[in-house]
Formats: structure tokens, C-alpha cells, sequence
């Protein structure tokens, strides 16, 4: 499922862009086809082999300690998946500089990681303990190793975390870069931080953090996928990584192909280039042979508008709040998911497991009076027009997923009913 969200803003660019959060979307195979999908390649690079818990209360909480442990039979890995990326194929092999991908492909891990009910959970490390308001105490787990055989520890993870945070200034905004590491023993590390850091749980799971050994550029990390082979911009070889802590994953090996345009990806799909494929949007899957099966997997993808409120228009408060109740949400989620998404009116998806309160919906009236009151009046072609200027804007999209696009298509005549002349 994916969810048509509330307009909101942004300070990073002088346009408003339509982006999204969440997983990679859109599974296509020849035994089974999802459309739109939440860590489907996540789930199949976890295997069947090995299970983990958290202790009760211990995510989440900012307190107490977080414990997790590995069970079931460890299988040996067999066949070979072949997939097709339309955006999210790793850029680089350095945790550094592309930790979100390179999770997401089973490569790297963190030492927390978020579930499926949002709350984080030891995944690299066995035990997360809060000593005291600004002490955190992380056991590690004893079987874990890096890509090249060799142990992971305390030593390593405490100089993956000084070297993320010389080179990623984003890392700084998670866990603070002047927070002190010492190594306990072996397998033990401690964090310090100048003050209290309340989320603490949650930005040991930051993709700013991926784990990697030093020396190695940020390539040698501790997932249950080895890279064997990296074209950038085109391929991705992966194998099981057979002496991963959690035992090995299901699947011998694994090929991404980088193939922006949804088209490829179906006809590659059909002509038995690749076994499954992401990002498809509905009225491409409809055209797909029958023995496709096709699966709506629900998942916490967040479509929505930034808009950069230091530049006109959208300096102007009543203008953002116009535009945003301008936009029928349920239209879109008709016209370009075919009913399959949700309506958010909130910055959360009706998946999130929290009580949501609607915060905007469609008002098309109060947005024509919001646009009055700003000063904008319609002109006599029925554009909006202030101090000689047209309400116009550019609204960016690009083409790795598939219905953003389309999405900015029907925004644009969904605003030009109210004078806005917006291009694409």
C-alpha cells in the first residue's frame, strides 16, 4: 500500500519536488508479482533460518536494555534470484556513502534496526544497555563477522562510528560527533553523550551508521550478502555470506540490474532476463501475462510535496496552506495508484501503529480564499496573478519510480482549476 500524504515544507531547494519515504516499491515475478511492496528483497535476504526478540519493554523506551537472540536451523543456501532495480541499486560500495542501499540489499547492517512495528531492536549488536541518562552500553554479538572472515569487534565498531562521523555531516544529527567511545572489553563498547540524546535507540539503526571495517574504504561489512561483483550504474552480484551470525540466508546467490524505466523492467520480467522486478505501476502490471501472479503487499511509503517556503510563492504561509488543501488526495490515489494506496491526512500512513489525528484534507473553496486573501487574483485567462507575476512554479519529479510522475501530471491540472500554471 502506498499513501498520497499532506503537502509540507521544505528549506533545501527553491522548488517544490514530490518525493517519497520508505522501501523500495513495486515486486514483479514470475512466480509472484507485488505491485507495491515493503522490503520484499529485505525479507528474502532475512531468511527462514533465524528469528530474533526483543526483551518486553526494551524498545522504544529510551530506557532499560534491548536484548536479542538467534534461533532455528541453519539451511544451506540454494538457487539464484535475479532482480531489476528502478532506484535504490547501490551507487558505491562504501557504507559511508550509500548505507541506505547498501542495507537494503542484505550488505551492510546497523547495530539497532527499526521492525515492522516501527520500534528498533538489536540486530548487530546482541544488547543495548542505557547505564545511566548519557551512558549507553552495547554488547556485540560474539558470532559476527565481517565479509572477510574476520571478527567483528568492539575496536572496529567504535572506529566504522569516528569514521562515519568525519565523513558524513548528516551522522551528526543522530547520535552527536562529539559523544565519547570507549571499548570495554572485546566485544563491549560504551557511548557517551555530552547530554542526554532521547532517541539514542533509534539512531543506532541511522543508515548513517552502517558497520564497516576500518581500512577497507567502507567495503567490508557484516551482511548476510557478499558483493563478488560491482558495475556501477548497472549490476550488482551478491553471494551468501555463509558465516553470517544469523547462520546463512536462503538464497545462494543474488543479481541486481539497475533499469530506471518501468517499461524495461516488465518487458525484461516477460522475456525471462530477470525473475522479479520493483516499481511497476498499475497499467503496466494490468498488461502483464496471466501467469504473473500479482500481490499488494502493504508498506509505509510516504508520497508527498516539499516545498521550500524561503522562496515565492511559498514564503507566503496562506499560499503552502492553499495548495495543500487544493490537492484531492483520493483523486490521486484513483487516477495513478488505482485504488490500491491510502489517503493520508497526516505525515503518517494508516499502517503507523500510533493513533493518527487528520491534521489537512481537501477544501478546494478555502483554498480559492486563501489565494484571495494573499493577494492573488484570478487574471483573464483564469491564471492567479500578483504585483504582475503568475502562480507559477516547476514541480520535479524523476522516473526511478514510476508513478511520481504521473502523480505531478494530475496535481498540475488539479491546481490549474484554481489558477496556478505549473509545469512538469
Amino acid at each position: 500500500m502506498q499513501c498520497i500524504a499532506s503537502t509540507f515544507d521544505c528549506t533545501n531547494s527553491g522548488r517544490a519536488r514530490p518525493r517519497v519515504s520508505g522501501m523500495q516499491g513495486g515486486c514483479c515475478m514470475r512466480a509472484r508479482v507485488a505491485l507495491l511492496v515493503a522490503a520484499v528483497l529485505i525479507v528474502a535476504c532475512g531468511g527462514t533460518s533465524r528469528t530474533e526478540t526483543v526483551s518486553p519493554g526494551a524498545a522504544g523506551a529510551g530506557s532499560g536494555t534491548a536484548t536479542a537472540v538467534g534461533s532455528g536451523v541453519a539451511r544451506q543456501p540454494r538457487g539464484e534470484l535475479r532482480l531489476a532495480f528502478g532506484i535504490h541499486m547501490p551507487g558505491t560500495l562504501d557504507a559511508t556513502k550509500d548505507g541506505f542501499a547498501l542495507v537494503f540489499v542484505g550488505v551492510g547492517e546497523t547495530l539497532m534496526r527499526i521492525n515492522r512495528q516501527l520500534k528498533p531492536e538489536p540486530w548487530l549488536a546482541e544488547s543495548v544497555t542505557q547505564v545511566d541518562p548519557t551512558t549507553w552500553r552495547v554488547k556485540l554479538r560474539p558470532q559476527a563477522k565481517f565479509h572477510d572472515g574476520s571478527p567483528v569487534t568492539a575496536e572496529d565498531v567504535a572506529a566504522s562510528f569516528r569514521r562515519s562521523w568525519e565523513t558524513q555531516p548528516t551522522a551528526n544529527t543522530f547520535i552527536p560527533k562529539d559523544t565519547q567511545v570507549q571499548v570495554v572489553d572485546p566485544l563491549t563498547l560504551e557511548f557517551r553523550t555530552a547530554r542526554p540524546v532521547g532517541g539514542f535507540l533509534n539512531s543506532l539503526a541511522a543508515f548513517q551508521f552502517v558497520v564497516h571495517k576500518p581500512g577497507t574504504g567502507g567495503a567490508s561489512m557484516t551482511g548476510p550478502y557478499r558483493p563478488v561483483r560491482f558495475e556501477t550504474d548497472n549490476l550488482l552480484e551478491l553471494e551468501a555470506f555463509r558465516e553470517h551470525w544469523g547462520g546463512p540466508p536462503p538464497i545462494a546467490r543474488i543479481s541486481i540490474k539497475l533499469v530506471p524505466d518501468a517499461n524495461a523492467r516488465a518487458l525484461a520480467l516477460q522475456s525471462g532476463d530477470v525473475d522479479m522486478v520493483f516499481g511497476l505501476p498499475p497499467e503496466i502490471v494490468k498488461g502483464l501475462p496471466p501467469d504473473i501472479e500479482r500481490a499488494v503487499i502493504p508498506s509505509t511509503r510516504v508520497h508527498l510535496v516539499l516545498f521550500n517556503h524561503t522562496r515565492p510563492p511559498f514564503n507566503d504561509p496562506r499560499v503552502r496552506e492553499a495548495t495543500a488543501l487544493a490537492v484531492d488526495r483520493g483523486a490521486l490515489n484513483r487516477a495513478v495508484l488505482d485504488g490500491l494506496g491510502a489517503v493520508v491526512s497526516n505525515a503518517f500512513p494508516p499502517s503507523a501503529p500510533f493513533e493518527i489525528v487528520p491534521a489537512q484534507d481537501t477544501d478546494v473553496a478555502r483554498a480559492r480564499q486563501l489565494l484571495d486573501e494573499a493577494g492573488w487574483r484570478p487574471g483573464p485567462d483564469g491564471g492567479r496573478v500578483k504585483d504582475g507575476k503568475r502562480l507559477a512554479f516547476t514541480l520535479y519529479s524523476y522516473p526511478g519510480r514510476a508513478e511520481l510522475t504521473p502523480m505531478a501530471v494530475v496535481i498540475q491540472s488539479q491546481l490549474k482549476a484554481l489558477g496556478y500554471d505549473i509545469q512538469v
